[in-house]
């Protein structure tokens, strides 16, 4: 269901499109969707892994994601995200 979300996220959206990927407990659910995502040069963002409790299925999320972060550090990246536009280099 996530994965669906994301892709129609990508093609409709394309390097516009923001994912955020909040999972890390195990489930795959998303992951597909966030590299359609990525691959359409869109911003994606997962937990830190610090903070999840499966660690190696969240590392395996971090490889793809533009970026790694906290809650507190994707709602602050967020907000400058659409303040100011896209990063060259996130």
């Amino acid at each position: 269901l996530v994965d669906h979300f994301f892709e129609s996220l990508a093609s409709t959206r394309g390097a516009h499109g923001i994912a955020v990927l909040l999972g890390g407990e195990g489930s795959t659910d998303g992951v597909a969707g966030m590299q359609a995502v990525r691959n359409a040069r869109g911003l994606t963002i997962v937990r830190h892994p610090s903070l999840c409790e499966a660690v190696e299925g969240s590392q395996r999320d971090v490889d793809f994601a533009d970026l790694a972060l906290t809650p507190g550090e994707i709602a602050d990246h967020l907000e400058r995200f659409i303040m100011d536009g896209r990063e060259e280099d996130p």
